[in-house]
């Protein structure tokens, strides 16, 4: 069952998006993304397309992961496939990386938009989004693209009972994020070392960890996971595990004490 603030504010959520006649949502599998297209696809139907966007910043898992959610709720969905680090605005590793590749993204959206005849393209942010530092909201109000779950006030604790009481089996995953966001700014982007980090990444996840982060600064790796999961990574990082890093080409391997921190480079 779910709690009378959490009802009213999906209530709430609903209503906004009926409001929009059509949209395209950006659609990347995560938590967030996937409330926003069950919402959206719940109250529009026919006229909602998912667009998921394939780049190097975009782990192959958790693009197999969005087709078979977007599959899952049965909406339309569209692939498109965006060569990110062509634009060496992005691949510099910017402050405003984020800000830049967001606006390319959305830009393709609206594009996209405008073909199929969709009135509004929206996205997955939260309303506990809208308190941390992320450069890639001044793009949204810029192109008009619109979050309804912060509009909406739903915080990540609502959206995963949410995800819950319908029925989707990630709703207790980790959170998702960029791949760029593993590196220090003005650190050059490449697919080699974004490819390492999500394998090694992936390492930690197959031992039953949900929320992981691997960072790389120069060829460190500094692994967050949740703080109270410390202890069980510090068992079960034998020499095997410390190989297969070193053949993703890290030299050195740490983990952070301090725990799984979003935006962690962001402090640096």
């Amino acid at each position: 069952m779910l709690d009378k603030k959490t009802e009213n504010k999906l209530k709430l959520l609903k209503n906004q998006l009926l409001s929009l006649k059509s949209v395209v949502v950006a659609f990347s599998g995560g938590i967030d993304s996937t409330l926003l297209l069950k919402a959206a696809y719940d109250v529009l139907d026919k006229n909602v397309l998912a667009v998921i966007i394939a780049s190097a910043f975009f782990p192959n898992s958790e693009l197999d992961l969005a087709i078979k959610t977007a599959r899952q709720i049965g909406c339309r969905y569209k692939v498109i496939k965006l060569d990110v680090l062509k634009n060496s605005k992005i691949s510099k590793n910017p402050k405003n990386r984020c800000y830049i590749c967001k606006k390319q993204i959305m830009q393709q959206l609206l594009k996209i938009a405008k073909t199929n005849k969709l009135k509004h393209v929206i996205e997955g942010s939260n309303f506990d989004d809208l308190s941390e530092h992320r450069p890639g909201k001044q793009a949204l109000r810029e192109l008009g693209v619109s979050s309804p779950l912060a509009e909406s006030k739903l915080t990540k604790p609502e959206i995963r009972q949410l995800l819950r009481y319908f029925g989707f089996k990630q709703w207790d995953s980790g959170s998702s994020s960029c791949l760029a966001t593993r590196f220090p700014y003005q650190t050059s982007l490449n697919n080699i070392d974004l490819e390492a980090v999500a394998c090694a990444e992936n390492l930690i996840k197959s031992l039953g960890f949900k929320q992981v982060r691997v960072r790389m600064d120069e060829r460190i790796a500094r692994i967050e996971v949740s703080k109270n999961k410390i202890k069980a990574l510090f068992k079960v990082f034998d020499k095997k595990l410390i190989d297969k890093f070193k053949k993703l080409g890290f030299n050195h391997i740490c983990i952070d004490l301090e725990g799984y921190c979003s935006g962690s480079m962001d402090e640096l």
